[in-house]
C-alpha cells in the first residue's frame, strides 16, 4: 500500500459469531510506532448496539 507520509492508516472488520453477537476489530496506525486499536464484542438488537466485552487492546 502506498500511503503519503503522516497519513494514518485506518482498518475495521466485523464478524458475526452468532445471531446478534458481533466482533469488531479496529485500529489505526501513523508510522512504525504510533497507533492504537483492539477488538470488542457487541450485542446488536434491532438497530441498537451494546458493547459487551473488550477482547484485546493494543497501542504503539
Amino acid at each position: 500500500m502506498n500511503v503519503p507520509k503522516g497519513t494514518p492508516v485506518v482498518s475495521c472488520s466485523t464478524r458475526a459469531y452468532a445471531p446478534f453477537l458481533i466482533r469488531a476489530d479496529y485500529g489505526w496506525q501513523s508510522g512504525p510506532v504510533y497507533g492504537d486499536g483492539g477488538s470488542a464484542l457487541y450485542l446488536w438488537f434491532f438497530g441498537r448496539s451494546f458493547r459487551i466485552w473488550e477482547l484485546d487492546h493494543w497501542a504503539s
